[in-house]
């Protein structure tokens, strides 16, 4: 059954296909043009007009342009203009699309638009090329010399635009159909109209400053922020899902412009967006559309649509329950898989934006399955020979999963997928740990001892969220691995700079710091910060769910039962406002993406009203600043806390 939303944009995409055509007949499902796509009229043959790709053109291997049969250009189409024009100037016309509802709660799936949108189907691949002839011409991946048939366009020229060097190939006559391996996947898909080279430009060196880096947060070596952007230009999979996530991010902030380069054609562009009545969430739906049908393709090996699979149906198409763990070595394309898994996270860190969580959830179980063969003890997987540094891709994207994985499960209140007990899979992703599964200090690289501390952290909060809390062993062996961890952190985890810093001072013994300043922690490293900020969580969990046997044998040392619970406070409220400083430090974006959990955590134990709404702040500054989705997390605060909850008007594609 279709949600209001997916109706709505069902209906605005055939409103809009009607204004286009001359027609106003709103209840017809798939417009024709009368004319046939472009190529079909070129060759004078008859074109059946399906979409998003005509017969004639599936069977010649051809790209299928029939979109541009049906609907315009869009509003900033003067970046594809004719050289005679030598001024910057906007169409006079723009498609008439709805703006998305607001967000008042909680969406609980993306955008899934059908073949009646053609603006969303997927540019098709053009022709076969061996994935290695492009890293053997050493001008493969700056090549900017696109086929498509329109003058140059006005300055700003395509090459000072398209830094990103978005490779596309010639069209040949006579290509064969397009096979599943990975040299197909490899092939550069030529974009529809130049308009998109320009659009996904922007996006890409966007997605490498800001979200890139979120996901990079397990890596001394950062692989999202940096590969990504290179595999882009020969991946359309991956180049659509970096595309999707940065568009929808700026979407979600209360003042993109202010987190967007200022540079002279980045200024081009952001006028040209906002004089558009196509905002940034629309392009984010467009490209996650365009990735989600390139992956269940591929998954699935069949040329069928798939707009309306969901997260979980995607990865269902391709790894049925007989298949699951991927493991059909005899035709296993591991350069595939990796670039599958890697568009895969950023899909995910999609979802996450919005906090659609069956979304989210979705897209962790297909990372988890396409992933399973790297973790098997028993099976050597090549290596992707295709894709740079492929041990960093893969260790870069078990981190990010683990983490999210273990969010996941904190959440949604469920076990994590990845299974703390199996120590070989941990060990091969580079935690030294002996056989019990204890962190071995000796062993800890001191220049990346920072990264092993936070991803043993993110291993044993896993097994805090898995366990037992009511079982008294269970909380007194987790607790002891807290203590563990804690005891062995270098400097580095302890805030260098710390507010007020002026304790034991002659100013101290005149005024108390609260009457001059507020607590207030920084760590030069973000992982130090986060780190610290999911470890004081997890004490907090601890003692949140500490067995009754344990809590009344720690009584015995007090005078009474109300003294322990006073004891009890203090030490919860000792570690909410230890994630409370961090907060209010002002970390940067990395830092602050991650303190969601943790400051819903520390906002449950905190009395003082002032407090309250002080966090209640921070958690919606989160929101405006980085475009992630608090609400729900606020809303959850406010209704334990009995206070009246009035969510932010804010656009938003379910």
């Amino acid at each position: 059954m279709s949600s209001p939303h997916r109706t709505s944009q069902r209906q605005v995409g055939r409103a809009l296909a009607s204004s286009q055509n001359g027609t106003t007949t709103p209840g017809r499902e798939h417009q024709r043009s009368r004319k046939g796509c472009p190529e079909c009229r070129k060759r004078k043959i008859k074109c059946d007009e399906r979409k998003p790709e005509c017969g004639q053109c599936r069977r010649s291997g051809r790209v299928c342009r029939i979109i541009d049969s049906l609907f315009r250009p869009h509003t900033y189409s003067f970046l594809a203009s004719s050289s005679s024009q030598r001024t910057i100037r906007l169409a006079t016309e723009a498609p008439s699309i709805e703006r998305p509802r607001a967000r008042t709660a909680t969406p609980e799936s993306p955008p899934q638009q059908g073949g009646s949108d053609p603006i969303h189907s997927t540019a098709r691949t053009l022709e076969s090329r061996h994935a290695q002839d492009l890293y053997d011409d050493e001008n493969a991946l700056v090549d900017v010399s696109y086929h498509v048939g329109l003058a140059p366009p006005a300055e700003p020229s395509p090459q000072a635009l398209v830094n990103t060097s978005i490779q596309h190939e010639q069209e040949a006559a006579g290509s064969g159909p397009l096979t599943n391996d990975s040299c197909a996947l490899l092939n550069a898909t030529p974009e529809s109209v130049d308009r998109d080279r320009y659009e996904i430009a922007f996006f890409l060196r966007y997605f490498s400053e800001e979200p890139g880096r979120w996901m990079d947060v397990c890596c001394d070596h950062p692989y999202f922020s940096e590969q990504v952007v290179i595999l882009s230009s020969i991946c359309p999979l991956v180049r659509y899902a970096a595309v999707a996530l940065a568009a929808k991010q700026l979407g979600y902030m209360k003042k993109p412009e202010c987190a967007v380069r200022q540079t002279q054609n980045h200024k081009s562009m952001l006028q040209a967006f906002s004089e558009s009545s196509l905002d940034f969430l629309w392009y984010g739906a467009k490209y996650y559309d365009k990735a989600i049908q390139i992956l269940a393709q591929q998954l699935s090996r069949e040329e069928r649509s798939t707009s309306h699979l969901s997260p979980y149906g995607v990865y269902q198409t391709g790894l049925t329950p007989q298949s699951n763990d991927l493991s059909l070595l005899g035709d296993y394309d591991s350069t595939a898989t990796t670039l599958q898994v890697l568009a895969a996270c950023m899909l995910c860190q999609y979802e996450d934006l919005s906090a659609t969580m069956r979304a989210w959830s979705g897209h962790l179980h297909g990372i988890y399955k396409l992933l399973r063969p790297y973790l098997s003890d028993t099976i050597n997987i090549p290596t992707a020979v295709h894709v740079p540094q492929p041990m960093k891709a893969i260790n870069a994207v078990y981190w990010f999963f683990a983490l999210n994985d273990m969010l996941d499960g904190y959440v949604n209140k469920r076990n994590t997928r990845l299974d703390f007990r199996k120590v070989f899979m941990w060990r091969r992703m580079g935690l030294p740990l002996d056989d019990s599964g204890n962190l071995m200090p000796s062993y800890i690289d001191e220049a990346h001892a920072e990264t092993i501390l936070f991803k043993a952290l993110i291993r044993l909060m896993c097994q805090l969220v898995n366990s037992d809390m009511g079982n008294s062993v269970e909380w007194n062996a987790i607790n002891e691995q807290f203590d563990r961890w804690q005891a062995i952190l270098p400097l580095s985890f302890s805030s260098t700079i710390s507010w007020p810093p002026f304790a034991g001072s002659d100013v101290a013994q005149q005024a108390t710091p609260s009457e001059l300043f507020i607590h207030e922690s920084w760590f030069p490293r973000d992982v130090c910060a986060i780190s610290m900020a999911f470890y004081h969580m997890g004490r907090m969990l601890l003692l949140i769910h500490r067995p009754v046997e344990a809590f009344l044998r720690n009584s015995h040392n007090n005078p009474d039962l109300l003294t322990a619970y006073h004891t009890l406070q203090q030490d919860l409220r000792r570690h909410a406002m230890e994630i409370f400083a961090i907060a209010r430090g002002s970390p940067n974006s990395t830092v602050r993406k991650y303190l969601l959990q943790p400051l819903y955590v520390a906002g449950r134990c905190l009395a003082d009203t002032g407090e309250r709404q002080e966090l209640l702040g921070i958690l919606q500054q989160i929101d405006d600043d980085l475009g992630v989705f608090t609400d729900y997390r606020q809303k959850d605060l406010s209704e334990e806390w009995g206070i009246p909850y009035k969510p932010a008007e804010k656009d938003i594609v379910p």
